[in-house]
């Protein structure tokens, strides 16, 4: 009878312990993508900066200050409490204003600022999702009840043996 529970407790455990892991390797893969999607996105508006001309020179130099930061910044939220609200870097909203306030002088520049416009809006929602989802998704109460599953499991093989 002991052993019927032991194993249902086992398979319950191993059942679980699938779950958690595809539920981690899914948050990974999410976070993963969307760093992608934002690195993409910086290459993207530096390119359409640099076509705009030397008026978005400073915008673009402005940006790539602001990546190391940045970086910094999302590996750290993993490690920070999930309490602190999300702040803008100054930096990255006056890169963000900037290139809402260009003045294109001919069609080519107004649609590059558009399109600018539309990829750093982009760029910053892609941003704030990141961070929504930076928190732990396995909540640490399952983990405990795990754990003292996985204890009872080897306490009564233990005991079962003497």
């Amino acid at each position: 009878m002991v052993r019927l529970r032991v194993g249902l407790i086992a398979t319950i455990a191993a059942l679980v312990l699938g779950l958690l892991i595809a539920a981690a390797k899914s948050s990974f893969d999410t976070q993963s993508t969307q760093t992608t999607q934002i690195t993409a996105d910086m290459i993207l508006l530096d390119n359409l900066l640099a076509e705009y001309g030397p008026q978005a020179r400073p915008i673009r130099e402005q940006m790539r200050s602001i990546i190391g930061p940045l970086a910094d910044q999302l590996w750290r939220e993993k490690q920070a409490s999930t309490a602190a609200p999300f702040e803008f870097s100054a930096a990255g909203e006056k890169a963000y204003l900037a290139i809402h306030a260009l003045s294109p002088q001919n069609d080519l520049q107004r649609s590059l600022q558009a399109r600018a416009a539309q990829l750093s809006t982009d760029l910053v929602q892609t941003r704030l999702v990141l961070f929504a989802e930076s928190e732990n998704v396995i909540p640490t109460p399952f983990l405990v009840i795990l754990v003292l599953w996985i204890v009872i499991i080897f306490a009564s093989f233990s005991c079962s043996r003497i």
